[in-house]
């Protein structure tokens, strides 16, 4: 298929535009790449009845019927309303307006093999006393595609996840089906050129799906891309529920090594701040009790833990300690001694700096023995091999 280098100048000019050149490509990889101008030129090959039909089918334009009040039906013209262009700018999403649960939930019917089932929120209701009143079953909406074409479509959605726009989805050992999505927003009645949607919409294990969802932001900030901003999102997810459930065919040492997991680092002996930038770089967070300098934490460094996890730790501001140096004089000194020993040199001395120590290194490789000076200044020598 030509995607015309990545524009494509409409008659009444308009132009439809990629965000990047391509030039004659498969259909998959144009859903691969998200290529606004395949998906346009694609559009004039369907009747605007067929059209209007399949994107009806998978649930826009109506409501689904979920047991929640305020549901809204979103906006879809009808074949009596298009014009020109109208297809062009609805095949890849625009000139409608949907709800995330009519995309989540169209991206469900792929994964039920084409069948559409009815969204709901409440499995049963109880009585004061635990006894069932009512209960409620997942119900058939409608078939929209054939169980081929509804595997045709994973594997294209695969397709995006291993090589496509949404490789940040991408978790190693099990299939990820989902396509990105990056939407100009509507202010004041025209597309904003600075405010954007960015989502990603899919489901796992794309051979037996389980789970389907869709990460949607609004205005991100670093990256308007879905797949730069929700598709991370959407992977940290997938891992935790990996993580949390058992899945048959995935081996549990592949979701030991591949889950969304850090080595908890030490940061005793380091202040709070400095802990804080550290725990943050690697994903995690402090809960701290105390101020000044780290010296207790749980989980302890090397356990590994669910990126986002909380370490807990206990801090305190050194206090002066009466300390014999020699016989007939005594000192103020730090109370508070990182104990450094076993760790790599370049850490060694990140945390004795940090904790505000003056350090005399001997050797290279790990610290193996550490020795305090005696004197008012807090100072050691560690000996390294």
């Amino acid at each position: 298929m030509n995607a015309h280098h990545g524009v494509w100048k409409l008659s009444d000019g308009y132009e439809i535009k990629d965000s990047h050149p391509l030039g004659r490509i498969t259909f998959a990889e144009a859903i691969e790449q998200s290529s606004n101008v395949v998906f346009a030129l694609q559009s004039q090959k369907i009747a605007d009845d067929k059209f209007y039909k399949y994107a009806r089918d998978f649930g826009f334009g109506i409501t689904l019927g979920i047991d929640v009040p305020g549901e809204v039906s979103g906006r879809m013209k009808k074949p009596r309303e298009f014009d020109g262009a109208t297809k062009y700018f609805m095949a890849y999403g625009y000139e409608l307006a949907a709800t995330a649960l009519q995309i989540v939930n169209a991206y469900s019917a792929v994964a039920n093999g084409g069948v559409m089932m009815k969204p709901y929120l409440i499995k049963k209701i109880l009585d004061e006393n635990g006894n069932e009143i009512e209960s409620y079953s997942p119900q058939k909406i409608r078939r929209v595609i054939s169980p081929e074409t509804a595997k045709e479509l994973t594997e294209l959605f695969c397709g995006v996840v291993e090589r496509g726009t949404g490789v940040e989805a991408r978790v190693q050992g099990m299939r990820i089906a989902g396509k990105t999505g990056t939407a100009q927003q509507l202010v004041d009645g025209t597309y904003s050129k600075k405010a954007y949607t960015a989502s990603f919409v899919g489901f796992f294990p794309a051979d037996k799906p389980k789970i389907a969802m869709m990460i949607m932001l609004d205005k991100p900030q670093t990256d308007i891309y879905g797949g730069k901003t929700a598709a991370p999102i959407f992977r940290r997810i997938a891992q935790r529920w990996i993580s949390a459930t058992h899945i048959e065919g995935i081996k549990d040492e592949i979701l030991t090594e591949q889950s969304d997991s850090v080595t908890v680092p030490d940061v005793r002996g380091i202040s709070v701040e400095n802990a804080e930038v550290v725990l943050h770089q690697l994903g995690l967070r402090l809960k701290n009790r105390g101020q000044g300098i780290i010296a207790q934490q749980s989980p302890l460094p090397t356990i590994r833990v669910v990126r986002g996890s909380e370490i807990l730790a206990e801090s305190r501001v050194p206090t002066p300690q009466v300390v014999n140096t020699d016989s007939t004089e005594k000192v103020r000194i730090a109370a508070l001694r990182p104990d450094v020993r076993g760790m790599a040199v370049r850490r060694a001395l990140a945390v004795l700096h940090a904790a505000g120590t003056k350090v005399k290194v001997i050797g290279s490789g790990s610290v193996q023995r550490q020795t305090w000076a005696p004197g008012k200044e807090k100072s050691c020598t560690i000996e390294c091999k």
